[in-house]
């Protein structure tokens, strides 16, 4: 029988962090069901540094250099199905999309694009930005997104030429487009929908996860804007640098503890992005892609009520940035008396592994622990 290979390509702030949290913690079961997920997770991002043509040896991990590969010879030991998934292939070119086809000619390749409505990708968008060194204000964020075709926000969020982009060459049916549910349907409803696309029972899956890319208020991503201005150049060591300090742990851990103003779109930018968001549904049903979920999704609901305005004073990003600061203080605490637990494990570890002693594996063990503590 011919293999499939599923590639599910984003885009990006579409519950994709969600579904894949929980694929690589059923792999087992998603096995058993005949769908492997080759290499590691990471690797399917590091796959994304070579299709896009952004891999830097000086400062990516020395394991991405040959993922090409390892997933050549994986690709090659699979006995059934397999699942590739990173929310970043949605932003390669339809020369690299067509090259990493070309790689797969012994499966019969399903693309799979998960959307949601503008009016939740714009203010969702703008923040990972932000969480990714970006300075500009959310108000000249919308601008350029409105005033420019070539923006790239549109890279990953037109959906209907990342669908193209990957699909293109392929028969429609192949193409599947899955819509994430509006506010208030069930819980695993996005993953039903994505689950009926690769044959999967979905209530076999483990869906206990943590929802990772927390979402943090107005005032709290614009103070990180603030800070990504100051910060400068610093951070840029290595590819992870800013991501696990500033990303993962200021943003996602300490301001997201936060409450704050929800982001939401202006009144005055509603009546283009309904036109955008119109556009969008006519070319995907034009081009007779499978459609999964009511299209009618991705045309946003405004609320009946007048939209706030946004704000964020500088009384008020003081009030933020001292919780933030005191947090932060708090977590410092804890690190240290971590850390001084592990350096009394390392001496005791030491003095066993004295010559004479029994436990040398003991003490390279404890030295492992310390150096992961300190980083």
């Amino acid at each position: 029988m011919t293999r499939r290979c599923f590639l599910h390509v984003g885009s990006p702030k579409t519950g994709t962090s969600y579904l894949q949290n929980v694929l690589w913690q059923s792999r087992t079961a998603l096995a058993d069901q005949g769908i492997g997920l080759p290499l590691r997770r990471n690797d399917h991002f590091f796959l994304t540094l070579h299709l896009r043509d952004v891999y830097a040896p000086a400062s990516d991990p020395a394991r991405a250099a040959d993922v090409l590969q390892r997933l050549d010879a994986a690709l090659a030991r699979a006995e059934g199905d397999v699942l590739i998934t990173h929310e970043l292939l949605s932003v390669v070119s339809r020369e690299q999309a067509d090259a990493f086809l070309a790689r797969l000619g012994d499966f019969e390749v399903h693309v799979i694009v998960t959307t949601r409505s503008l009016d939740r990708q714009l203010p969702s968008e703008w923040q990972q930005f932000v969480k990714t060194r970006h300075t500009g204000t959310y108000e000249t964020f919308l601008r350029e997104v409105r005033t420019d075709p070539e923006h790239r926000f549109w890279s990953g969020q037109d959906f209907a030429a990342v669908a193209d982009t990957w699909g293109g060459s392929l028969p429609p049916e192949r193409v599947h487009v899955v819509t994430v549910p509006p506010s208030g349907a069930a819980p695993d409803e996005l993953l039903r929908r994505f689950c009926s696309i690769i044959d999967v029972d979905a209530s076999a899956l483990d869906a206990d996860v943590a929802r990772d890319n927390a979402s943090i208020g107005y005032e709290q991503a614009e103070l990180l804007r603030r800070v990504n201005r100051t910060l400068g150049k610093r951070l840029r060591a290595n590819r992870s640098a800013y991501a696990r300090t500033v990303k993962f742990w200021y943003a996602e851990q300490v301001l997201a503890r936060q409450s704050g103003q929800r982001l939401v779109l202006p009144a005055a930018e509603q009546e283009w992005c309904e036109r955008a968001s119109r556009d969008q549904v006519k070319r995907l049903t034009a081009a007779g892609y499978h459609l999964v979920g009511d299209v009618e999704d991705l045309v946003p609901v405004w609320p009946e009520r007048a939209t706030p305005e946004l704000t964020a004073s500088d009384e008020r990003l003081l009030e933020v940035s001292l919780e933030a600061m005191a947090g932060m203080l708090v977590q410092r605490h804890a690190d240290l008396d971590v850390i001084r637990g592990l350096r009394q494990d390392l001496r005791r570890a030491r003095n066993q592994a004295a010559p004479g002693a029994a436990a040398p594996g003991l003490a390279r063990r404890a030295l492992s622990r310390l150096r992961r503590a300190r980083a």
